[in-house]
């Protein structure tokens, strides 16, 4: 597992950290056992999103998007990093999931927008229809 880890220092208690959503475990120590600084250390599970089109994957790269899917909102809320995989499993975008700039379809799917977008070479094989997945 890829784990984001953000060290935070504060005087103090720090009473929450909401910033993005992402499932989280919170472990504090305090520095010469003593509560004048606390240490705070979160940790967020990488959790990416895996799509498979038979759209042009320099058409999607171009716009920093791709086409509409169905996904559950609290499941949006913990993706972190966005694969757009070709229908043969020979090719995909890699990227970073822009949440704020994704949005819903009146039919409630989302398009999926993404920064850092990059094609690179793979090998991956959807095994049935359903051509939404995700991994940690």
């Amino acid at each position: 597992m890829f784990y984001q880890i953000l060290q935070l220092r504060a005087k103090g208690f720090q009473k929450s950290l909401n910033s993005d959503g992402c499932q989280r475990l919170i472990v504090l120590s305090y520095n010469n056992s003593q509560a004048a600084n606390l240490h705070m250390t979160v940790i967020m599970a990488k959790l990416t999103l895996q799509v498979r089109t038979d759209d042009n994957l320099l058409d999607l790269l171009a716009k920093s998007e791709s086409g509409a899917w169905v996904i559950a909102e609290d499941r949006v809320q913990r993706i972190t990093h966005v694969q757009v995989i070709n229908f043969v499993g020979s090719q995909m975008i890699e990227g970073i999931f822009d949440r704020s700039a994704s949005y819903r379809k009146e039919d409630n799917r989302l398009v999926v927008k993404f920064l850092d977008g990059r094609i690179v070479n793979c090998n991956v094989q959807f095994v049935g229809q359903n051509p939404v997945r995700y991994y940690i």
